[in-house]
């Protein structure tokens, strides 16, 4: 392991030890892991360390909350489930990702395969993108392919705050509603010792800015699929949700929120299942995952190698030499937002692109200057950050650059094709998570030069 993934054995052995002896100990995971190749393996290798050591439900380990309400996602799941088979027969993605087509993915397509039905009319044309809240050209994996996919479909619809690039494409852009201007009940969905937060709205929305729920409930019913969509405001919905705890919204409001209910060491009792255990089909903690073996996968975790690096491609790192990873997270910053708040850009005004100060000097880069970094797929222009914190054969790059100050009309869509890293990305096959069919967004080649700025 330390030879492929680049770090000291002894490290690798202190970390797994700190975390075996360590009595309690909690272990997550945030975006890092959750965009590689290997998301699901990883994920579920972190859940059975927690389980083998002893720390899964109890205080000072990792907790699962008792949600006080049956949630948002399980009224959706009801929702789907109410739906005619002929249209989960058209999800895409759902046939070869089979985790996506499970109970919590009956409404989620693979979004590689939506960017292949626009562009090659397979397995079938998709028409209209309605976006919301969403800037896909920045935010998906390789954003020549968003942009060639917004431009060609029929109908491009988008509900945001501002003006993004995303929205600067679309035929029609509907001003959203801030979290002032709504009510939302917030559902952790059972993982988050926080339970449901709740925003109230305080003031009624502004001019024509209208609640996203209101303006998907008409458009259902406009199309004919409302029939088991009967609320035309939020606050029927979260009637509807609460029902079962006793509670209507205005008691919500009343009382500052809902909290969901700590209880350690659940499957000892009956929570899970009847006469204890867990909710799997065998009742206990699965090293050896039942489920995924019904489903054609190995049941076990095991590692993928990324489909594009030193080992597994090693024609292509002769040209491309680095590792780029890209995604660590900016305070002033949330993903592709607020670029244009003036405070927050003085704080952090450019993109940075770090390396390691052996591998800048053999480049011939100087801290502050401009680099371009190019992968197979295209390049960006990033500002050069020297750091020793960083192994000489990795890159890091900014995610989610774009410039609200320049032009907006194309072909210049607020440059957001000068620094945004998703030029780089990959989003073809081989997908390795097999479950889910997820990009690689970290861990893929490239190489640096100076640029003319």
């Amino acid at each position: 392991m330390a030879e492929i993934a680049w770090i000291k054995a002894e490290d690798i052995r202190k970390a797994a030890r700190l975390y075996a002896m360590t009595k309690p100990a909690c272990i997550g995971w945030g975006v890092g892991i959750d965009q590689s190749v290997s998301t699901h393996q990883n994920s579920r290798a972190i859940c059975i360390l927690q389980a083998i050591t002893g720390n899964l439900d109890i205080p000072g380990g990792n907790i699962n909350p008792i949600p006080l309400h049956r949630g948002v996602g399980t009224a959706l799941r009801r929702y789907a489930d109410s739906r005619p088979a002929e249209i989960f027969e058209k999800q895409l993605g759902g046939d070869k990702y089979r985790l996506l087509a499970g109970p919590t993915g009956k409404l989620t397509a693979h979004y590689p395969s939506i960017l292949r039905a626009i562009l090659e009319e397979q397995p079938y044309p998709v028409r209209a993108w309605f976006n919301i809240g969403c800037n896909p050209i920045l935010g998906w994996a390789n954003s020549k392919r968003v942009y060639q996919a917004l431009k060609k479909v029929d109908l491009s619809v988008v509900c945001d705050f501002f003006m993004t690039p995303t929205a600067q494409l679309a035929d029609y852009v509907l001003p959203a509603a801030s979290y002032f201007e709504k009510n939302r009940l917030i559902d952790t969905d059972g993982v988050n010792p926080l339970g449901n937060v709740m925003t109230q709205k305080v003031v009624e929305p502004i001019g024509e800015a209208r609640d996203e729920f209101e303006i998907l409930g008409d458009l259902l019913r406009r199309c004919g699929l409302a029939r088991d969509w009967p609320w035309h405001k939020v606050e029927e919905f979260y009637d509807e949700l609460l029902r079962e705890s006793g509670l209507r919204w205005e008691e919500v409001v009343r009382v500052g929120g809902v909290w969901d209910e700590v209880r350690y060491k659940k499957y000892e009792t009956d929570y899970y299942r009847h006469g204890g255990g867990f909710k799997t089909p065998t009742g206990k903690v699965e090293i050896y995952s039942t489920h995924w073996h019904k489903l054609g996968y190995d049941p076990l975790p095991i590692y993928f190698e990324p489909p594009e690096s030193p080992y597994s491609a090693p024609e292509v790192a002769k040209e491309y030499p680095f590792v780029l990873t890209t995604g660590s997270r900016l305070p002033m910053y949330f993903l592709t937002q607020h670029r244009q708040i003036a405070r927050l850009r003085t704080q952090h005004p450019f993109p940075l692109l770090q390396i390691h100060p052996e591998a800048a000097a053999r480049l011939g880069l100087a801290d502050g200057e401009w680099a371009w970094v190019e992968s197979p797929r295209g390049k960006c222009m990033l500002k050069v950050q020297i750091f020793d914190g960083i192994d000489e054969r990795v890159i890091h790059a900014e995610h989610g650059w774009w410039f609200p100050e320049q032009e907006g009309t194309e072909p210049h869509l607020f440059g957001v094709f000068e620094s945004n890293v998703n030029l780089l990305t990959p989003d073809e096959p081989p997908f390795l998570d097999i479950g889910f069919g997820g990009c690689n967004l970290r861990g893929f080649l490239a190489k640096v030069y100076k640029a003319n700025r």
